[in-house]
Parts: structure tokens; C-alpha cells; sequence
């Protein structure tokens, strides 16, 4: 697997409202290209324009597949609440890896017992909640950091980029004018790929 098959994979699952098909091992492989470029980038800290570029590459992957990955989750968590909601019966949910299909089943049957639990009478069993109550104090107490956002005109044709506000850009063609975060559009008028318009 490449940088662009996992992007092509991306576009995939966040344009559509199911589950797209993944490999058995795909989360294996990804872990493999991940490794991959870990490697190459040590080898190149001595050069450093190569080196950038590994580490934006490598970025863009982890970013990529941690996004991937919620989506897939988000899809998961809704269906089994439809699921749920639907009182049970046979549940259709295609394209589920191994694990996800544990997650739809732990997730399922937890909706399922609060829900009998409130509806038919009684309080649910409780679930230590203190750890999750402390992250998210923690993620509420963090400022939202924002990303200022460049204007460039394109100097040459690029495949897509993953921004550093998580955000897919591209492709692009030469000419086209965009704005992109401080820190691609940067990378980009460094590699000759952009230029900075001045607004």
C-alpha cells in the first residue's frame, strides 16, 4: 500500500454514508507504511529537505488513518444504536472488520441494557465514568488552537494533501489559487510547488 491508495481509500469511506469494504490486514498494512517511512525519515535527518518532506508524509499518513478510523467508529457506534432502536431482529451491517464487529456487539449490548433497564424500570448498573469524566475536563480545558490559513497559487499539478487542520486538499493544478494552513502552504512555496499571494 502507498500514500495514495490509502488516501483513495479515505475519499471512500468519508463520501459515503456506509462502510467501505477494507482488506483483512489493512490496519496491519497501514502500521507497515507507517513503520516504513519512520525508517526512511531517520535515515535522512542529515538531509534536511528530504527529511521534511518524509516527516509531512508521515504526518499525513498518521492524520489520514486516525481520521479513517473515527469515521468508520462513528459509523459503527450509529448503527449499532438503529440496531438497537429497532429492537433487535437481524442486524445488516456489511463490511465490518473483526474488531468492529466486536465494537458493534460490546456497544450494542450495553445501548440495550440501559435501554431495558430504564424502560422496564430501575437505574442501570453504574460504569465507572471518573477516568472519562477527567479526560474530558481535560479536552474542554484545552484552547482550541487555530490554524491561520495561507493564500497560494499553484505552480505545478499535486496529487491531494492531508492540511494540518486534518482537512483533505487538492489536487491541484497549475494556477489554481487556494488557501491552505500556514503550515502546507509553507512546505509547498519551499519545494517551488507554490507561490504566496499577497491579499
Amino acid at each position: 500500500m502507498d500514500t495514495e491508495t490509502l488516501l483513495d481509500i479515505y475519499r471512500k469511506e468519508k463520501m459515503s454514508p456506509y462502510l467501505q469494504e477494507l482488506e483483512g490486514d489493512f490496519y496491519e498494512e497501514v502500521q507497515s507504511v507507517i513503520r516504513e517511512l519512520e525508517a526512511r525519515y531517520d535515515e535522512s535527518r542529515g538531509n534536511t529537505k528530504q527529511g521534511s518532506k518524509l516527516l509531512r508524509e508521515l504526518e499525513n499518513v498518521k492524520s489520514v488513518v486516525l481520521d479513517l478510523y473515527e469515521i468508520r467508529e462513528r459509523k459503527v457506534v450509529l448503527g449499532a444504536l438503529n440496531y438497537v432502536r429497532r429492537d433487535g431482529g437481524e442486524f445488516e451491517m456489511e463490511d465490518l472488520t473483526e474488531s468492529e464487529e466486536k465494537m458493534l456487539g460490546d456497544v450494542a449490548d450495553v445501548l440495550k441494557e440501559n435501554r431495558r433497564a430504564i424502560l422496564e424500570g430501575g437505574p442501570p448498573k453504574k460504569v465507572k465514568k471518573q477516568k472519562a469524566e477527567k479526560k474530558q475536563e481535560k479536552k474542554e480545558a484545552a484552547p482550541e488552537k487555530k490554524i491561520s490559513l495561507v493564500t497560494v497559487r499553484i505552480t505545478k499539478d499535486l496529487p491531494s494533501i492531508v492540511g494540518a487542520d486534518g482537512k483533505i486538499y487538492g489536487e491541484f493544478q497549475e494556477e489554481d489559487v487556494v488557501s491552505l494552513p500556514d503550515a502546507n502552504a509553507r512546505a509547498l512555496i519551499e519545494q517551488g510547488a507554490a507561490e504566496e499571494i499577497k491579499l
